[in-house]
């Protein structure tokens, strides 16, 4: 009886008007074929998720954290915090040693710096001249020589 059902519902649902005798043939055999699956939230056991579930692993009673013995030793903890002292103040005392090594050097050179400028002036009038420095003594010169006349010509 199912089939008869069937058979009735493709004669009703299945016109192909003005179409070849073959084609409907073909057509009809094609539309037969193919099943449609429900969508997969509608199915109920889905062949991507894991049905069953872990088997649970033998149970250990938690460990007593107030009657346990602390795993690291005292005594190490504290030859290590002062071994990291030791080593901060032998840091700090080398680039406290680097500091002073470098204020003394721009000392020295500070004290060069002004020693060599007292030099230069002490030598300055025994050096000989460069023609840029003559023609300034001597425009020098001349100025001091024409307010000289300017002054006698006033008295």
């Amino acid at each position: 009886m199912a089939e008869d059902e069937l058979c009735e519902v493709d004669k009703r649902f299945m016109i192909f008007a003005g179409s070849s005798e073959q084609d409907i043939a073909f057509a009809s055999f094609f539309w037969k074929s193919v099943t449609l699956h429900p969508p997969i939230e509608s199915r109920l056991v889905s062949s991507e998720i894991q049905q069953r579930l872990k088997v649970a692993q033998p149970q250990s009673p938690p460990p007593n954290v107030a009657h346990q013995v602390p795993e690291e030793d005292y005594k190490s903890t504290m030859l290590l915090l002062e071994a990291q002292k030791e080593q901060k103040v032998a840091e700090k005392t080398h680039y406290l040693l680097k500091a002073r090594k470098r204020d003394d050097i721009i000392a020295l050179l500070g004290k060069q710096r002004e020693e060599r400028i007292k030099k230069e002036k002490i030598s300055l009038p025994y050096k000989p001249k460069t023609a840029a420095q003559a023609r300034l003594v001597t425009s020098d010169d001349e100025q001091e020589a024409a307010e000289a006349e300017a002054v006698k010509q006033l008295e």
